[in-house]
């Protein structure tokens, strides 16, 4: 038998899950998720430890109940609120980062004097349309009106620009832990925005034309080199229009002085602004289809697949394709931001 439900039912099962330390509020829960996940009743038993008399009295209780909301009411005893209390804490929970249920069961209880446990709060959220997800990271010192003037002149270019002459991006990068998004509790539809400050970690150009360089530390030195191979890569070119970030190395005088007699004409994104340089959807193309795929063991291996992929990069044309393009994202401070 399968149960049918949505997912942002299956997710608050799965939150619930989590949290309890109840054995047999678990053996309920994992019961509905296998039967969602169509595992079979024969095999569910052996999967608990227990016998199949548990499992069809777990499944009778939740198709008894009238639909999700009463089989929650009758079994994970959720806050019982007020309309205006559920509004308050709607509010609450849009303007802060609730990262479990057990916050809004503290606020519920400092708020109202009404003792909630952690899953008893989890299932009024599920009512009013919050979903548990991951959060979504911004840039905290992003300007929105220089990314928009950088794109008005960007655009000028683009209508300018002559024969044997090309518009390249570049990302000097590295390997550096930051930020994660994490999950909190966030309404349908909507987005939560946390801020961090973020890395890249290749040299590349283009997503299906790409020059590289590979080495140990990104300096003014291996900057020069890295340009030496794109005036290799675009010989045939009058100009090579480059626009990079803001990395100290680029404005070093041994840089400066090599751009005074060079083809390549060096432009600066606005700082914090990864966002408008189309080769981090490349970065991103490249994570998600190696590193985050594949167990990489050690630091050798993980370097070679990166090398792997670019010197293979062709197999990937169709999927980045879409990627190659300036159609730009403004990075918009959340109004929370602007009024501090």
């Amino acid at each position: 038998m399968t149960l049918k439900f949505s997912a942002s039912g299956l997710s608050l099962l799965k939150e619930l899950q989590r949290k309890t330390f109840d054995r047999d509020t678990y053996q309920k829960l994992i019961t509905l998720i296998m039967l969602y996940n169509k595992l079979s009743q024969e095999f569910i038993p052996e999967m608990l430890g227990v016998d199949r008399t548990t499992v069809n009295r777990h499944l009778r209780s939740f198709e008894m109940a009238s639909n999700f909301d009463d089989y929650l009411s009758l079994h994970f005893k959720p806050c019982k609120l007020s309309s205006e209390q559920l509004e308050s804490v709607r509010e609450y929970v849009s303007s802060q980062l609730c990262s479990t249920a057990l916050e809004v069961a503290v606020y519920v209880a400092k708020a109202f004097q009404i003792e909630c446990c952690e899953s008893g709060a989890t299932a009024p959220l599920h009512r009013m349309g919050f979903v548990y997800k991951k959060t979504k990271l911004i840039l905290s010192k992003a300007d929105e009106v220089l990314q928009e003037a950088f794109v008005a002149s960007f655009r000028e270019l683009e209508k300018a620009l002559e024969m044997g002459k090309v518009i390249l991006f570049a990302d000097g990068v590295y390997p550096q832990h930051d930020t994660e998004a994490s999950c909190a509790w966030i309404e349908k539809g909507q987005e939560k925005e946390i801020l961090s400050n973020t890395g890249r970690a290749i040299n590349t150009l283009k997503p299906t034309e790409v020059v590289s360089c590979e080495c140990d530390t990104i300096d003014a030195v291996t900057t020069v080199s890295f340009f030496k191979l794109v005036e290799k890569r675009f010989s045939d070119k009058r100009c090579m229009h480059l626009f990079a970030d803001n990395a100290r190395y680029y404005r070093s005088r041994l840089v400066m002085d090599y751009i005074e007699t060079s083809k390549i004409k060096l432009h600066f994104l606005p700082p914090y602004s990864p966002n408008l340089n189309p080769i981090e959807r490349l970065w991103k193309f490249l994570k998600k289809t190696v590193i985050k795929t594949n167990y990489i063991p050690n630091e050798n291996v993980f370097k070679q697949k990166i090398k792997d992929f670019f010197e293979n990069i062709e197999q990937y044309k169709q999927n980045l394709q879409s990627l190659s393009n300036t159609k730009f994202h403004i990075i918009k401070q959340p109004a929370s931001l602007l009024q501090t």
